[in-house]
């Protein structure tokens, strides 16, 4: 017995299907070529140092 829910499902399984092989054309993958990047790793401050700290503006409002 088929029920209306398995009909659904086969069609959007279906449609889906289609979708891909027409945006791939039916091509398969292909492997990218990594051989042109950059082999060094820059790492960089997630913030710049201040030489003159800022004010803390929390403790700021705190009574001493």
């Amino acid at each position: 017995m088929i029920t209306h829910m398995s009909i659904v499902y086969f069609f959007l399984g279906f449609l889906s299907a289609l979708i891909v092989v027409e945006l791939t054309d039916g091509k398969p993958a292909t492997k990218a070529d990594l051989s042109h990047i950059e082999q060094e790793i820059n790492i960089q401050e997630p913030w710049p140092i201040q030489d003159t700290p800022q004010q803390d503006t929390f403790n700021s409002q705190r009574k001493n």
